[in-house]
């Protein structure tokens, strides 16, 4: 059995993205009717946040247990849902303006209790400008991460289990030069204690820790987390990034063609598709990742698979 990786795997050179969009806006023109906002994103956030909140409500007085399954088997996908809409905020894709988008992704992330969608909004799009660069990129592990974790499949769960925490840090930690604007900030983290303030008061305790598990669920030990392995992890060495085509996309708004978003970060979830229809010769020999299920459950068992398995394109020494 092949020993686990010491090391990232280190390509310097550009972002093999920004090639693949040229060519591809070149051979297929016509891609470029798919750039651009949609509104339905918005008719999303409101439907999410309803049902989120709706749930929240009627299992005000439900015993613990019950809260707890519910989190893991709705709300985690509800809060996924939230946390997508958010990120099509980051790119400009729900409206025209930064301001309504930033404020659209605001009211995304008024179920998601923790007030994260500013600090995404510039984390992500410094994501997309340095994917691979280890003092810029958010989605890159600390090289602390993952010789602590390498290929013991214990060290993986509580890995897992404590990513929402250890993500906060590396946010805190690689944005520490990039202020978000005070006043949005400010009012990001407004809604949100306000948002708390009035579930604990309106609804209860128990309604509380039900949106707060979900949310936990969603970003941590849940099978729809482990997009956050599955986009970046080597499937092909020289290949930085992965699609997924499976089912859960239709839960995860097509977050798992995550190729194609890369390429063109300016189309909106539901037409993603259609440009994998429009260019398939960009895409289909490409290696993909398989079932989530099978990815999540491969990750934690074998011990070949481990968090080193990242294309660094710097080489900024590990820290």
């Amino acid at each position: 059995m092949d020993a686990v990786r010491d090391s990232f795997a280190i390509e310097p050179g550009p972002d093999p993205h920004l090639a693949r969009t040229r060519a591809l806006l070149r051979d297929h023109p016509e891609a470029r009717a798919l750039i651009g906002p949609s509104a339905w994103s918005a008719v999303v956030i409101v439907v999410v946040s309803v049902a989120q909140f709706g749930l929240a409500a009627a299992l005000g007085a439900a015993p613990l247990p019950l809260v707890a399954l519910v989190a893991w088997f709705v709300g985690a996908h509800l809060c996924f849902a939230a946390f997508t809409m958010v990120h099509e905020a980051s790119h400009g894709i729900i409206f025209r303006g930064r301001a309504a988008n930033r404020l659209i992704a605001y009211l995304a992330n008024l179920s998601l209790i923790v007030p994260f969608a500013e600090r995404f909004i510039v984390g992500h799009i410094q994501h997309h400008a340095h994917i691979g660069e280890y003092t810029r990129d958010l989605g890159m592990p600390r090289a602390r991460e993952a010789a602590w974790v390498g290929g013991s499949a214990a060290r993986k769960l509580l890995w897992l289990w404590l990513h929402p925490l250890l993500f906060g840090g590396r946010v805190t930690w690689l944005l520490r030069d990039r202020p978000s604007p005070p006043g949005w900030f400010a009012l990001n983290i407004g809604l949100q204690v306000v948002t708390t303030a009035a579930v604990v008061l309106a609804l209860g305790w128990t309604s509380l820790l039900y949106l707060a598990l979900s949310w936990y669920f969603s970003a941590g030990p849940h099978p729809v987390a482990i997009r956050m392995v599955q986009e970046h992890v080597i499937l092909r060495p020289g290949q930085h990034t992965n699609s997924y085509y499976g089912p859960w996309n239709l839960l995860v708004f097509n977050l798992g063609l995550h190729n194609e978003h890369h390429d063109l970060p300016t189309v909106a979830w539901h037409r993603l598709p259609a440009l994998r229809r429009m260019a398939p010769e960009y895409y289909e020999h490409l290696a993909i990742a398989g079932s989530w299920l099978g990815t999540w459950s491969r990750f934690i068992v074998d011990p070949r698979q481990s968090l080193w398995d990242r294309t660094l394109r710097d080489q900024a020494p590990p820290g």
